[in-house]
């Protein structure tokens, strides 16, 4: 098989898997899409490895992958002793695919370059973003997508962000530029529609450092740090003022309290009850944890009554994997921040033959560290597709620290929309 017909092919199957997982419903279980998005990466994988074996290519296994291969073994290992087995089965593999998706790029690396999965992954997020942006100017409300739940959805935006933003500050030509400060503005009016504060928090937190890395790089002038900043924050306004002008939901309703009562989960106190249930069954479960996914069926056993969210999840990634999965498992959860901070301290050396690069690998990091920021209040990690894009964004930015990212053709969608230049998109996935 040629190697651009074989590129086409994996890159077909990625994006078959990423458009069917998200559109899984984070708040239960769709066996079907779970399934097929599930059967499809592996069958990527499994075509990636055989074409790997055939080249006789090497297949590193480094700290980092025997890791990512130590969590996938610890997760279906708690199906052993779960409280809920046949949940822990299915749950295995939906946080299984992170670090599924990491292993996956590495072995994708001889037939996939970073670029291409790089436009990959902004092509289906872009997709959505239309999705969100006419879903909201159609309700006036806040969006949900075909997630059900809005902080999912706005977790897509929150990571396509980073790169988008890092290819503005590195676009040498100005209509460049405004074609990346076009796509910035519709992947933050996407974001700020679903409402979801958590995702909001995670880009701009993350936002910051990516300055500071153009800065460090020479690539942050006044006038793209301006611009940059004024395209967010007119694209929350445009929300906001919609949303007033139509009489439609204010950002506000989410966290408004009735008569001292709380509203579902979107209360910090609510979320407070629910953690302080969470560290209880940890006390009941301190070593090996409940297992992977048995929250739903447990949690009703300790739930204060005054707490009224839908129980299916707990809302802070990491108490639930303590209690799921024990200490072991929220270990493993973490390691991947140290990637992560490793990554970014080693682009804040001083590189100067490669600064292009080294931004945008910055910006990979960051990308995946958006996902960890939210799940310290959210579901994140309990959402297939989410996964599948947390690990691909993190093994970009680790591979691309060895190898840098060719910046010279930029990857951003909204351009090839921009142009209606479709051949140009062919161009740059046959590369």
């Amino acid at each position: 098989m040629k190697h651009n017909t074989l590129s086409i092919g994996l890159l077909a199957l990625i994006s078959s898997s990423l458009f069917i997982a998200i559109t899984y419903k984070g708040t239960g279980l769709n066996i079907i899409n779970l399934t097929v998005s599930s059967l499809l990466l592996m069958i990527t994988a499994a075509i990636a490895l055989y074409y790997n074996l055939r080249q006789a290519s090497q297949l590193i296994i480094r700290l980092p992958e025997l890791l990512a291969i130590l969590t996938i073994l610890w997760l279906f290992a708690t199906i052993l002793w779960s409280q809920a087995p046949l949940l822990s089965f299915y749950t295995a593999w939906i946080i299984s695919a992170f670090p599924f998706a990491f292993l996956l790029r590495g072995w994708l690396k001889p037939w996939v370059s970073d670029q291409q999965l790089l436009t990959l992954l902004l092509l289906v997020i872009g997709f959505y973003a239309f999705w969100a942006t006419g879903e909201f100017l159609n309700t006036a409300q806040s969006t949900h997508g075909p997630m059900i739940y809005q902080g999912n959805f706005g977790a897509l935006f929150a990571a396509g962000l980073l790169p988008v933003n890092a290819f503005y500050l590195l676009s040498p030509g100005k209509n460049g530029q405004k074609r990346y400060l076009l796509f910035t503005a519709l992947l933050s009016i996407a974001l700020f529609s679903t409402y979801s504060r958590g995702s909001m928090l995670s880009y701009l937190m993350t936002l910051p450092v990516l300055l500071y890395l153009a800065n460090r790089y020479r690539q942050l002038t006044p006038s793209k740090a301006i611009q940059l900043c004024l395209t967010v924050a007119l694209s929350f306004l445009l929300i906001y003022g919609y949303a007033k002008g139509m009489g439609g939901q204010d950002m506000a309703d989410k966290t408004a309290l009735t008569n001292g009562t709380i509203p579902g989960i979107g209360s910090i106190n609510a979320r407070i009850m629910l953690y302080q249930s969470m560290l209880k069954i940890t006390q009941d479960y301190p070593v090996l944890g409940s297992g992977i996914g048995s929250f739903a069926a447990i949690y009703p056993q300790y739930r204060n009554p005054a707490e009224v969210s839908g129980g299916y999840f707990g809302h802070n990634d990491y108490l639930q994997f303590l209690h799921e999965g024990g200490p072991i498992l929220l270990l493993l959860a973490l390691l991947p921040l140290i990637l992560i901070a490793r990554l970014l301290r080693h682009n804040l050396q001083p590189h100067p033959q490669s600064t292009t690069p080294a931004l945008l690998t910055g910006a990979l990091a960051l990308a995946a560290a958006t996902f960890f920021i939210h799940a310290a209040a959210d579901f994140i990690f309990y959402h297939i597709g989410l996964n599948i894009l947390a690990g691909f964004f993190l093994a970009l930015a680790y591979h691309s620290s060895c190898k840098p990212l060719n910046v010279n053709q930029p990857v951003a969608f909204f351009a090839i929309i921009y142009e209606m230049n479709f051949i140009k998109l062919l161009d740059i996935l046959l590369c």
